[in-house]
């Protein structure tokens, strides 16, 4: 596990980075030369005062000293303002080793508060993801668990991630939670990869709820359903890019009204630019999945111009009756160069920090 500080088992790259290896051959660092940088900091808690701890805006500097650099960035200000990310704590030490209550783990935080783990065999290492997720971000995971369920019963109008980010609350109702706890029995009938997704899921609940043990406050044991809300929350904000279900199909519905079906039909999909044959692909061969469909059955085509806000809170005033819009796309950069294309041989990869957070982040 290159990262291992999610906030969900099966995502596991999200929130808290942190090197791990486990024993033997998955040592081996192929990355001649890594660097990271967490702009938001590596502690995602707040102290007992209300304020980020001492420290947790370190590395915001390293990574703010690049900007007043612009097209002058050297190799030593990559030093400089990136820490090391190669395994192990490397140029980043003194390492302190973490007490935790798992012999088959082994936590050791670098002088940036960076936990590099090394787990003797794989439920070890998920379960030290749920461990990290809940030190590091245990504040985050509070707001996001609950809050999540309005991505999982899609209610109309309401974003889970901001309702996150503007910590509100969202009380569930026990007819929420029989919907999420549907996903098991779904997992169930998946044969040996459903079981080892939800054997995953409850290994990161007991490094989750493992830590919560060790703090004063009286927080709720992690659940399957908790993980599963976390699921539907990056549907809604990364998978689906958001949804905008709504509108697609009144663009569609508009088309067939002015083109007719195969025209409309044939013009969409080149508008979703699905499958571009002029965009570059990073590996060769065709794989089977996001075939285009052919059935409308279950499919209710909506009217153009037909949608109206409403607001999803039984008894609440309505909402104004206008179409419902959609901010601007958000995106994260990378750029990847491969070895042909590159000065040194190697092939080179540079992803962009988001850094535009916020404590919890």
């Amino acid at each position: 596990m290159r990262r291992a500080a999610p906030l969900v088992a099966l995502a596991a790259l999200a929130l808290v980075p942190a090197t791990a290896s486990a024993a033997g051959k998955y040592d081996k660092d192929y990355s001649a030369y890594a660097r990271d940088v967490i702009p938001s900091g590596q502690y995602g808690n707040l102290g007992s005062n209300g304020q980020p701890p001492a420290g947790a805006d370190t590395q915001a500097k390293m990574y703010d000293a690049l900007t007043p650099l612009f097209d002058k960035v050297a190799p030593t200000d990559l030093i400089a303002d990136f820490h090391d990310f190669h395994f192990g704590v490397g140029g980043d030490g003194p390492g302190t080793k973490e007490k935790v209550p798992n012999k088959q783990v082994t936590i050791t935080r670098d002088k940036l508060n960076v936990p590099h783990v090394r787990a003797k065999n794989y439920d070890a290492g998920i379960w030290a993801a749920g461990w990290i997720a809940a030190e590091d971000r245990g504040l985050l995971l509070q707001f996001a668990r609950f809050n999540s369920r309005v991505a999982a019963i899609d209610v109309p109008n309401l974003q889970a991630l901001n309702l996150i980010t503007q910590t509100k609350t969202f009380v569930p109702s026990a007819q929420t939670e029989n919907v999420l706890a549907r996903q098991t029995n779904v997992l169930k009938k998946a044969g040996k990869t459903g079981r080892q997704v939800l054997h995953d899921i409850d290994t990161f609940a007991k490094g989750v709820n493992a830590y919560f043990k060790t703090t004063p406050a009286a927080e709720p044991k992690w659940t399957r359903n908790d993980t599963y809300a976390l699921e539907a929350l990056k549907g809604q904000f990364v998978g689906q890019g958001g949804g905008d279900e709504d509108r697609n199909s009144e663009l569609f519905t508009g088309l067939v009204n002015r083109l007719g079906d195969a025209a409309a039909s044939n013009l969409y999909l080149d508008l979703r630019q699905q499958d571009d044959p002029d965009m570059p692909a990073s590996i060769d061969g065709n794989f089977p999945y996001e075939a285009n469909g052919t059935s409308r059955a279950g499919n209710v085509p909506i009217d153009p111009d037909s949608l109206q806000n409403v607001n999803p809170v039984a008894g609440a005033r309505a909402v104004s009756a206008t179409p419902v819009g959609r901010q601007g796309p958000l995106a994260s950069n990378e750029l990847m160069i491969d070895a042909k294309h590159s000065r040194s041989g190697h092939p080179l990869l540079v992803g962009g920090p988001r850094s535009a957070t916020s404590t919890p982040a």
